[in-house]
C-alpha cells in the first residue's frame, strides 16, 4: 500500500515562527466596543505581551525603553512591528478577554516545527527523555 506524500514542512526559523504567531493574533475575536478611540489594536497588544518571552525582564514597557535609549531601537518594534509598546495594563485589560484555546493551533504547531526540524533534540538526555519542560507548566 503506498502512502500519499507528504511534502517536507518549511525550515522553521525565527521569521516563521513569528509571522504565524502574528497571523493567530490578527484572528483573536476582540470584544471592544466602538464607541472609545482605540488606541492599540488587539494584534498589537498580543505581539507586545509575546515579545516580553524574548526580553526575560518582568517589565515589557521598561526594557523595550531601556533598549531604545541605549540602541536607538527596540526588539518589539524592530522584531514584532509594534509601532508604540502598550502599558502592562493596557496589555492584560485587551489580552484577558481572549479565551486560551485561542492558541492552542499555533502552540500545537510551534511544537511540530521544534520536533521537525529537529531543535528538540540537543534537549534530550542520556536516556532519551526531555531535560526541560516545552510548555512551561511542568
Amino acid at each position: 500500500m503506498a502512502f500519499p506524500f507528504s511534502p517536507k514542512p518549511p525550515p522553521f526559523t525565527a521569521a516563521t515562527l513569528i509571522e504565524r504567531i502574528r497571523t493567530t493574533f490578527r484572528e483573536f475575536p476582540d470584544e471592544r466596543r466602538g464607541g472609545n478611540p482605540q488606541r492599540y489594536t488587539l494584534e498589537e497588544a498580543a505581539r507586545s505581551a509575546f515579545s516580553v518571552f524574548f526580553t526575560q525582564s518582568p517589565s515589557l514597557l521598561d526594557y523595550q525603553r531601556r533598549m531604545q535609549r541605549r540602541l536607538g531601537q527596540n526588539n518589539a518594534q524592530s522584531r514584532f512591528g509594534v509601532p508604540q509598546i502598550p502599558a502592562d495594563n493596557q496589555i492584560r485589560h485587551r489580552l484577558d478577554p481572549v479565551p486560551p484555546e485561542t492558541l492552542v493551533a499555533v502552540f500545537t504547531e510551534i511544537g511540530e516545527g521544534l520536533y521537525h526540524g529537529g531543535h528538540r533534540q540537543p534537549f534530550r538526555s542520556i536516556f532519551n527523555t526531555r531535560r526541560v519542560a516545552f510548555d512551561g507548566t511542568e
